[in-house]
């Protein structure tokens, strides 16, 4: 059982985090969270305490929490900082925490998933960041009704409402149930929607329903063969080197 992470001070370690962000460091954080070249600019450019205002801008987007800075640990790993690191678990009391190792793990075998897409099967040479070649595709959701419209369709089944977002299928709001079966024919994009969900939650993208779930478990069921226990699953499949 993985217990939630408290950090009762949290105001100190974000006045220490800030003594140990240089220039260098500020500028490739912003560039691995992608900051808008405005803000990396103000940053760059500022004469008066940029690590500060570093350390805001990670707050307001969610690279660190009072509960969870795992979305700085792992740009910290994926950047090679590993001093920083280092020091960073020091003034974090917690940090070490099973949920966040967890969690950390769990971030950087995503980011090995969603960074290293192949789009073409034959061109092995050619490999993008999710991200960048993800287009938002046609999503229809049955299963419920469109809102103010009751007409059935052959076989009783309710007027299909399509969604604006691949994003709304972990809306609440759009869809409730705990349970979403998503269909569509070989090379529509499945796989490619997955390891999109899971960049933002890695990311925790602002616009991204995902960005406030704790942890986020993608297991590609093909590979799972016989391994009935999830715990197992987990284990052998996200995160085999622990």
């Amino acid at each position: 059982m993985f217990r939630k992470i408290l950090f009762t001070d949290y105001g100190s370690f974000k006045v220490r985090l800030a003594e140990h962000l240089t220039t260098d460091i500020i500028l490739k954080l912003a560039t691995l969270f992608m900051f808008t070249p405005a803000v990396i600019d103000e940053l760059r450019q500022a004469s008066n305490s940029p690590e500060q205002r570093m350390v805001s801008l990670m707050e307001e987007k969610g690279q660190i929490k009072p509960n969870d800075i795992s979305p700085l640990v792992t740009a910290l790993d994926q950047l090679g900082l590993h001093g920083l690191l280092s020091t960073l678990h020091r003034i974090f009391q917690g940090s070490e925490d099973n949920t966040f190792l967890f969690v950390r793990y769990l971030k950087t075998f995503y980011h090995q998933l969603y960074s290293k897409v192949n789009p073409i099967p034959y061109i092995r040479e050619k490999v993008f960041r999710v991200n960048d070649i993800f287009v938002e595709g046609g999503i229809e959701m049955h299963g419920r009704h469109n809102t103010g419209s009751e007409r059935l369709l052959e076989g009783n089944r309710m007027e299909a409402l399509k969604l604006k977002s691949y994003r709304d299928v972990f809306n609440d709001d759009i869809i409730s149930s705990r349970r979403i079966l998503l269909e569509g024919d070989p090379g529509y994009g499945k796989t490619t929607f997955t390891l999109q969900a899971a960049y933002d939650w890695c990311n925790a993208s602002d616009s991204s329903p995902l960005k406030d779930v704790a942890i986020f478990i993608l297991l590609p069921l093909r590979l799972l063969d016989r391994i009935l226990s999830i715990c197992l699953a987990i284990k052998l499949m996200l995160m085999p080197g622990e």
